[in-house]
């Protein structure tokens, strides 16, 4: 009897713990499952439909910038993509032949880009993001700027540079966007605070809602 009793009792066990195994495992299951969903959800560039925040970036500074502009504003991320990546020694400005000087230091260059925003026709308001190269925009915002159709759209360009002002860089879009409705744009450095951002959104009075 005691026999019996005691693989009774081993059998139990051995029951319980198989089953807080399988509770563990669901548990540790749906943990992960949740976690990648927000991540998925965090690294999402869609927003609403009538905001485009459309950037150019290769150090990082202006996609920070944006970011935090596409955060304020709910509206979608674009990122501006040339066909061809630049690479480090493209952009070495002391080198006199470098891609990036040989673009920047003809007006007609116009590179290639990847692609265009989704439902443009949908977009009213457009942040224009890109650091300052040699004094203006980059050549691949004079191409993202040719390539649609901006007629009735609001525009706002905003930079992100050391020392170098907007204006020059709003001359020359303005000149290459005929049609659209432009709002003063403005220089940030890349560590802007969420509340100098906000700030100025709101003088901007784009009646978002």
């Amino acid at each position: 009897m005691n026999r019996i009793m005691k693989l009774a009792g081993i059998l139990l066990m051995g029951f319980i713990l198989a089953y807080m195994g399988g509770c563990a495992s669901a548990g540790g299951e749906e943990k992960a499952a949740s976690k990648k969903a927000g991540a998925e959800q965090a690294a999402s560039p869609k927003g609403r439909p009538d905001v485009l925040v459309a950037y150019f970036s290769q150090t990082g500074n202006t996609r920070t910038v944006a970011q935090k502009i596409a955060a304020l504003t709910g509206g979608t991320l674009y990122e501006i993509t040339p066909e061809i990546p630049y690479s480090k020694d493209d952009l070495d400005y002391n080198v006199k032949d470098s891609r990036a000087n040989r673009e920047q230091n003809d007006a007609s260059a116009r590179p290639k880009l990847r692609g265009t925003p989704e439902h443009f026709q949908d977009v009213k308001v457009i942040f224009l993001g890109y650091p300052i190269w040699w004094g203006i925009e980059p050549r691949s915002i004079d191409t993202f700027s040719e390539s649609l159709d901006f007629t009735g759209k609001t525009i706002i360009p905003f930079c992100t540079s050391g020392s170098s002002g907007i204006e020059k860089s709003e001359e020359n879009l303005a000149s290459l966007i005929p049609g659209a409705k432009w709002k003063k744009g403005r220089r940030f450095e890349k560590t802007v605070s969420e509340e100098d951002l906000k700030k100025w959104i709101k003088e901007l009075d784009l009646s978002l809602h």
